[in-house]
């Protein structure tokens, strides 16, 4: 699961890396595609705080050896 995690957060930083640089020149031009691709930022939000969620819920795929806990 933590390297779905991995995945989903990077998948969120593209995803609205793209809606930025490329939804507000679009905008500002005018064009009709400037909605729908502004519209990938939420979407890359989510997925990058559901990665995140993710990443820091499990734990990567190491065996622990020296642990204070127990």
């Amino acid at each position: 699961m933590h390297k779905v995690g991995v995945i989903s957060v990077w998948i969120g930083i593209i995803l609205t890396v793209i809606g930025l640089f490329v939804g507000f020149p679009l905008m500002f031009m005018e064009h009709a595609l400037a909605m729908p691709v502004l519209m990938v930022v939420p979407f890359g939000f989510v997925f990058g705080f559901g990665g995140l969620v993710t990443v820091l819920m499990t734990a990567p795929d190491t065996k622990r050896t020296n642990s204070n806990l127990e």
